[in-house]
């Protein structure tokens, strides 16, 4: 009795894996690489009115883009000169987890807990997606869809749930733990006033980069998803029930 088979899959179809997995690495390293993780409005400090400035300071796991003053000096139609003061940002970026947490004082101890777990978990779920993209380039070369399917989709699974959790951290960090947004949790009792008034500064808000490091994790784990069907589905192992013979494997 001839064995049955699972269907064909075409072999181009083994590739449909890594058309989630390579756009979910480029998307979690372009996010590490960017600084608007957090960002928050800035007043003119030199106005006594609230006049927002044309930049923002942005902050992520591994920047920190605060504005620093400068003096400008312009020169008019009829030669006279005058002194502007502008704020552009001054950025400062690291690889290491920690290596800006000083710079976050009062409430460092914990926002620096929260944001150097953030960018462990974020280094290692941007590796372990790496690792996948490789893995399954391997696979589909190779045509190991079996333990290496396996192998791929693991990694693949694990980098983006590594992802999401650095990415729940930061969050934290960023918009909980930075100082001063405790300041707006009391804002409108009476005596405490506008914080922004006396800070010259907004709230620390969610930035886009958060967006795309979710998008990254997201299209790890759709990879995994899409690698577990195809190529499953490709490896056409015969199924043979107890006492049949697979042709080719019968004595002479």
């Amino acid at each position: 009795m001839a064995p049955k088979l699972k269907p064909a899959i075409p072999p181009l179809a083994t590739t449909l894996p890594l058309l989630a997995l390579v756009p979910s690495f480029i998307l979690t390293t372009v996010s590490l690489s960017r600084s608007d993780w957090s960002h928050r409005t800035i007043y003119d400090p030199t106005k006594s009115d609230l006049v927002e400035l044309d930049n923002i300071e942005t902050r992520s796991p591994f920047w920190s883009c605060p504005l620093a003053a400068s003096i400008v000096t312009n020169t008019l139609s009829d030669n006279t000169t005058v002194e502007e003061t502008v704020f552009t940002p001054s950025c400062v970026h690291t690889l290491s987890p920690q290596g800006l947490c000083p710079n976050n004082a009062p409430r460092a101890p914990v926002f620096c807990q929260e944001l150097s777990l953030a960018a462990e978990l974020l280094y290692a779920g941007n590796a372990l997606i790496a690792a996948a993209v490789v893995g399954g380039i391997v696979v589909v070369v190779m045509g190991w869809v079996g333990w290496g399917g396996v192998l791929v989709r693991l990694l693949a699974g694990l980098g983006g749930l590594g992802v999401l959790s650095g990415v729940a951290f930061a969050v934290l960090a960023l918009t909980v733990s930075q100082y001063p947004n405790g300041d707006w949790a009391s804002t409108g009792l009476a005596g405490d006033g506008d914080p922004r008034e006396l800070n010259k500064r907004g709230p620390w808000l969610l930035g886009r980069d958060v967006g795309v490091a979710g998008a990254g994790a997201v299209l790890a784990g759709v990879g995994a998803w899409i690698g577990g069907v195809v190529w499953d589905g490709v490896r056409d192992i015969p199924i043979r029930k107890k006492g049949t013979v697979v042709e080719g494997e019968k004595g002479e």
